[in-house]
């Protein structure tokens, strides 16, 4: 009677202890939603007059921009006729965009970028950590140096760059080829994560999208894939968008690029 007893209350201790191990276990593989990534804000968004447009990262809709709003990574700021915005950043750089100017935020490493698609604008302040550059047409300027740039630029007996697609070359399969092989480092990344869900997966990608004049990407699709995890697509569009070529006259191009992973 006494042993069968003894055994009973070990095997609830058992069965308490299986439990524990169980619960603990299940908290600690149990993703904290406290913890996940959220939007990195970059600084704010502070409207002065007029009316402009906001479109955040993975949003086809524009939006009218509010008196205040965060300023994050792949930001698209438009401001229209008679607007004005000014942009503030962490290390209180501060520019001011003036009408009918469209500028993306990026982030490269530890360096801010301001894409300038069209228009001007004007710098109120350098900021603390000078970690903010400018890229227009295939170039990259360093916000402390840019004026000096533009100024350049618009000397006499030089053709001015600064209007909204001012360059006057045509973007050639070379080019365009050329380009995506310097991002080609990026690519193979979105790959490596891939390789570590499933190993030894290998394949073909297509994609398809349309260069605008100012050298933006746009609707990306994948024409053909031998790859269909989602997640390994998201990563080759987020790619595909940060890509920037030479602006150029003319129509918008189409194209396709055949991507080998192996």
């Amino acid at each position: 009677m006494k042993a069968s007893l003894q055994d009973n209350i070990y095997t609830y201790i058992f069965l308490f202890l299986g439990v524990g191990f169980i619960t603990i276990g299940y908290l600690l593989s149990k993703p904290n939603t406290k913890t996940l990534s959220k939007p990195q804000v970059l600084g704010q968004i502070e409207k002065l007059a007029g009316n402009a447009s906001l479109t955040r990262k993975n949003q086809s809709r524009t939006h009218q921009l509010a008196d205040s709003e965060p300023l994050m990574i792949l930001d698209t700021i438009e401001t229209h006729k008679l607007s004005r915005v000014e942009l503030q950043f962490k290390d209180d750089t501060k520019i001011r965009l003036n009408a009918e100017t469209k500028v993306i935020i990026d982030q490269e490493k530890d360096v801010t970028l301001i894409i300038l698609s069209k228009g001007s604008f004007s710098i109120e302040s350098y900021g603390s950590q000078n970690q903010v550059s400018v890229s227009y047409q295939g170039q990259r300027i360093r916000l402390q140096e840019w004026e000096q740039w533009v100024a350049a630029q618009n000397t006499p007996g030089k053709h001015p760059t600064l209007s909204a697609y001012g360059s006057s070359d045509k973007l050639s399969e070379t080019i365009i080829s050329d380009t995506i092989q310097t991002h080609k480092a990026k690519f193979l990344q979105c790959y490596n994560k891939l390789l570590q869900k499933t190993p030894g997966i290998s394949g073909s990608v297509t994609m398809a999208f349309t260069i605008e004049r100012n050298g933006r990407v746009s609707n990306p699709t994948v024409a053909s894939s031998a790859l269909t995890d989602n997640s390994f697509k998201a990563c080759l569009f987020e790619v595909l968008n940060r890509i920037e070529f030479k602006a150029f006259e003319g129509e918008p191009i189409s194209t396709v690029i055949p991507l080998n992973f192996e």
